[in-house]
Order: C-alpha cells, then sequence, then structure tokens
C-alpha cells in the first residue's frame, strides 16, 4: 500500500538568507509558515514570490522555542518564479508580499489571501500603463487591509468592486472591469487619486506594531 503525500501551495513571502536558512511562506491550507530548509543551495533558488509545492508532513516543529518547521529530507517544487517583473512592478509586488509578511499571523489558514495573492501576481505578469498599475497594486494593498479588519472608506467602494472583478475568474467581467478602471484614470487627476490612496495606506500601515521593519515603503510611498 503506498500512501499519497498531500502537497500544500504556497508564496514565498521572505528569505532570511545569509542569516539563516529559512524561508516564510504563505500557505492555501495552513496560512504563513516559516520552513528552515537543510540545503543552502536548494533555500538560495527560492526567491521572494516563488510559488512552490511542498509537504507539509515532511516538515516538523523539532526547534524549541521556534514557530518555524524543519526538514533534514525535504522536496520544493517551484512552480512559478516573477522573473518577467523588473522596476516599479517588481517593487509593487514586494511590498504586497511583505505585507502578507508582517500582516497576517502564523499557522492560521487564509486562503482568501493566498487567492487574492495568486491573481494579483498573474495580471502584474502582463504589461499595462504604469498608473494603472500602480493604482492595481494600492487597491491590492486595500483589500489586504481590509483582510485584516479595517474598515474601508466609502470613498473607495466603487474602486474595490473593479479590483475584485479585474481578479474575478470570469473574463468579460474582468475586462470591463479593467476598461472602468482606465477611464476612471483618464477623467479624474490620476496623481491626485493615487496620493489619496497612499495617505490612507499610510495611515493604516503606522498602525502596526512593526512599522519600522517595512523595507519597501521607501520605494512605494514617495
Amino acid at each position: 500500500m503506498v500512501l499519497m503525500i498531500e502537497q500544500d501551495l504556497g508564496f514565498v513571502l521572505k528569505r532570511f538568507l545569509p542569516a539563516k536558512q529559512k524561508i516564510s511562506v504563505l500557505t492555501k491550507e495552513q496560512g504563513k509558515m516559516n520552513l528552515v530548509i537543510s540545503s543552502f543551495a536548494s533555500c538560495h533558488r527560492l526567491w521572494p514570490g516563488s510559488l512552490i509545492s511542498f509537504s507539509p508532513e515532511k516538515f516538523s516543529n523539532t526547534l524549541k522555542n521556534s514557530h518555524s518547521f524543519q526538514s533534514s529530507h525535504e522536496r520544493i517544487d517551484i512552480l512559478y518564479v516573477p522573473s518577467v517583473l523588473t522596476g516599479h512592478r517588481l517593487s509593487l509586488i514586494h511590498h504586497i508580499l511583505e505585507f502578507c509578511y508582517y500582516f497576517f499571523p502564523l499557522h492560521e489558514p487564509c486562503e482568501p489571501v493566498f487567492e487574492l495573492l495568486m491573481r494579483i501576481i498573474q495580471v502584474t505578469a502582463h504589461s499595462a500603463p504604469k498608473q494603472y498599475e500602480i493604482l492595481l497594486q494600492r487597491l491590492c494593498i486595500v483589500e489586504l487591509l481590509s483582510y485584516s479588519g479595517f474598515f474601508i472608506p466609502e470613498e473607495f467602494v466603487q474602486l474595490q468592486y473593479l479590483f475584485r472583478r479585474i481578479c474575478g475568474k470570469a473574463v468579460d467581467e474582468a475586462n470591463a472591469a479593467r476598461i472602468s478602471l482606465t477611464r476612471i484614470l483618464e477623467t479624474e487627476e490620476d496623481v491626485a487619486l493615487i496620493c489619496f490612496l497612499d495617505a490612507w495606506i499610510l495611515k493604516a500601515l503606522q498602525k502596526h506594531p512593526n512599522f519600522n521593519f517595512f523595507k519597501t515603503i521607501r520605494f512605494i510611498y514617495k
């Protein structure tokens, strides 16, 4: 009798090299996990933003007074690496990953957050006008803040509705929402709109006790 070991999917949020052979992963089934990787070479190839497949059963919490799981014989398959992202697009994705690392607790399932991360990385893989991509990233942070318990201002309700349709699975609805969002950028002062979002997001982020440890903020909110 062959036992099938169930695989879980996860996005690498943070890599602790060279200090530690450890990664933080947002998984679909178990939420955020810290994994200690036995092989330096294996850990080195796991870049933030990578989608990986692994067996949680291969990892065990053997470290005293630690929330990390380690394994001496793990197998981690890399399913996707956001290698096509450059410049501001790469910074936007890294900011979203950093948000997930600090805001979501360990070992609490958060499948909607995982699915959102999956969709936003897919959406940003395609080239689009810079201001549109920036607005989409800001709306992603607003959506993640709503998952974290923040009340979304009424001024953002329409934008969030369009964002959710863009990240939805219905292709026609997503295309229609993209057109609507583009028209909003064309008819409004796009710089003023993004500055308005930035001010609210920064105020919310500053409530986090580890706000000073965020490294990507200075690259995003200028």
